[in-house]
């Protein structure tokens, strides 16, 4: 008798493989899009409380990053052009968080090639409890159930959004 695998076995041995992997490689790569936008929630709030103590101390939002008492972990500063109102994006990683001054919002917009697909996490400086989780109707719904309430929903700069829990 000889020992070893049948070419039958082999396949069948692959096949399982090749099932395992389609299965959890969706999950794995929600997994991973839930704990960067977590990131950039966690910064994006960090950014508000910061705005929210510069404004009380000096009357007016902080235009510049260097303004703040935080420590961004941003690998560059840039100012944001014209259209974008008046403000910094500190660009991170996956991420860039952008201080807007005129329209009093903090927001971090996913960095994907793909923007129509990018989840956006928008905080209202003015009224707390205004912080969203916007999407397009493209792509993005999905991360923002997992940080946000889709029973509560609002628009915001024609995406649809969801209110952060």
């Amino acid at each position: 008798m000889k020992k070893g695998f049948t070419l039958i076995e082999l396949l069948v041995v692959v096949l399982i493989i090749g099932i395992l992997a389609a299965i959890a490689l969706p999950q794995y790569n929600k997994t991973v899009e839930r704990s960067r936008i977590t990131e950039a929630l966690i910064l994006s709030r960090a950014a508000l409380n910061s705005q929210q103590i510069y404004k009380l101390q000096t009357g007016d939002y902080a235009l510049s990053w260097d303004e703040l008492d935080i420590t961004v972990p941003a690998t560059q500063f840039k100012l944001a052009e014209e259209y974008h109102g008046a403000g910094h994006y500190a660009i991170m990683k996956y991420y860039d968080v952008f201080l807007d001054k005129n329209k009093s919002w903090v927001a971090s917009v996913r960095r994907h090639p793909n923007w129509g697909r990018t989840p956006l996490i928008a905080l209202s400086l003015e009224d707390p409890t205004k912080q969203y989780c916007c999407f397009y109707p493209t792509g993005g719904e999905d991360v923002c159930k997992t940080v946000a309430d889709s029973s509560k929903t609002t628009t915001l700069w024609g995406r649809n959004c969801y209110q952060i829990k």
